[in-house]
Formats: structure tokens, C-alpha cells, sequence
């Protein structure tokens, strides 16, 4: 074998080993993108069923709310209408055998009962407004929650429509194919110069 033709041969391996690159290196950039695009896919899957969630516990702090306002408000009417019984009472028994010594005048009797009544409606609707907003409050947390990821939902499929394999592939074997061309043309001018016959 001449050493022109060991030239050649060597030449022709080094671009082979150059084409089997280029080829590797497209197969690696389109599997990296699907993975990439895989794990976008995975992530949007749980946002989605976080801000689901989020929207869930939002709508039962909503019920948990109104029902704590319609408990108060049939708490206080029972309070009001026990009240209105017990000063009914408290009245006829006054007008039938009058005030007892020292207790006061049916009046003084009357207007303490409706002080007492008043105070007890009144802490009954405060504790029943405390527990609205509590839960309204909540409310507002969960629905600001699932508005964030929202958003983060948004960035996630930006993120994943940008990722486009054939891009990335053609972009390899773009690179290589120049690579290549220019290994070709070593190796013809080499050729080209390499004398062929002697003298």
C-alpha cells in the first residue's frame, strides 16, 4: 500500500467518523428537546391540579362562610325571640302582682332585660362576622394562590412551544455538514496535490 493511498484511506476514516458525529450529535439535541418538553408537560400537569385545588378550597371557604352567616343570623333570632319571651314574661308578671321591694320599677326591669338582649345579639353577630371575614379571607388567599399559578402556567407553555426539535437537529447538522464540507475539501485539495505518478 502506498503512502498515497494510506493518506486517502485515513482521510475518507476521519470523514466518516466526522458524518457518524454529526449524526450522534442530531439523535442528542432532538431526545434532549423531547425530554425538556416531557418535563414541561409533567409540570404543567401538577400546576394545573394545584390551582384546581387552589379553586376547590376557595369555593369551600365561600360555603364555609355563608353558611357561618346564616348560623349567626338564626342564633341571634333565637336569642332575640328568647329575649322577647322572657321580657313578655317578666312584664305580665309585673303588671299581675307588681314589682317585688328592692328589685326596682318594672321599667328599670325592662330596660336592663333590653340592654342584656342587646349585648348578647351583639356578641353573637361579632363572632359571627369574625368567622365570615375569616373565611372570606381565606377565600381570597386560595383564588390569589391559583391566579399565581395561572401565570406560572402561562410561562410554562411559552417555554414549551419554544422548544421545537426540528430547529435544534437542523442546527446540528448544519454545523457538522459545514464541518464536513470543509473536511471534503482538505482532503481533495490534499488529494489533489498528493502526486500520482512519479517524476
Amino acid at each position: 500500500m502506498t503512502a498515497e493511498t494510506e493518506l486517502t484511506n485515513a482521510e475518507t476514516l476521519g470523514v466518516g467518523f466526522m458524518v457518524g458525529g454529526a449524526i450522534s450529535s442530531a439523535v442528542g439535541a432532538y431526545y434532549s428537546i423531547k425530554s425538556q418538553e416531557y418535563q414541561a408537560s409533567a409540570h404543567l400537569l401538577k400546576l394545573e391540579w394545584e390551582k384546581s385545588q387552589s379553586y376547590r378550597r376557595a369555593r369551600i371557604a365561600e360555603l364555609s362562610a355563608r353558611d357561618a352567616s346564616k348560623a349567626g343570623q338564626e342564633r341571634a333570632g333565637r336569642v332575640g325571640h328568647e329575649y322577647a319571651q322572657i321580657i313578655a314574661t317578666s312584664d305580665a308578671r309585673g303588671g299581675a302582682s307588681g314589682t317585688q321591694a328592692g328589685v326596682g320599677s318594672r321599667k328599670e326591669v325592662s330596660a336592663s332585660l333590653e340592654w342584656s338582649k342587646d349585648t348578647s345579639l351583639e356578641t353573637v353577630n361579632k363572632e359571627s362576622a369574625d368567622v365570615v371575614a375569616n373565611m372570606r379571607m381565606q377565600r381570597g388567599s386560595h383564588e390569589a394562590q391559583a391566579v399565581m399559578l395561572g401565570g406560572k402556567m402561562k410561562g410554562v407553555r411559552k417555554q414549551k412551544g419554544a422548544l421545537a426539535a426540528a430547529p435544534a437537529v437542523g442546527s446540528s447538522l448544519l454545523s457538522s455538514g459545514s464541518q464536513f464540507a470543509q473536511a471534503w475539501a482538505v482532503s481533495g485539495y490534499s488529494g489533489l496535490r498528493s502526486p500520482r505518478t512519479g517524476g
